[in-house]
């Protein structure tokens, strides 16, 4: 995952790839930046995987850029 300096970041975690799943990410991306251009996304994706979840979410806490989370899915809102 590349390095972001910027300090309006929103994660947006998803738990694998789908067509349903994809929009959701797309909707919340275009409502966001109607609002708040100047926010960045990093996206993460756990592909079903549970270790990487717990990986891809230590991550996440560990980042003091991120100001806000999407969770898309079962696996990474749990």
């Amino acid at each position: 995952m590349p390095v972001n300096n910027n300090k309006n970041i929103i994660a947006i975690f998803t738990t694998i790839h789908h067509s349903a799943l994809d929009d959701v990410r797309e909707g919340f991306i275009k409502q966001i930046k109607i609002n708040y251009p100047e926010v960045q996304f990093i996206d993460y994706n756990a592909e079903g995987n549970v270790q990487q979840a717990n990986i891809i979410a230590s991550q996440i806490a560990n980042n003091k850029n991120i100001i806000g989370i999407l969770a898309i899915g079962t696996l990474a809102a749990q």
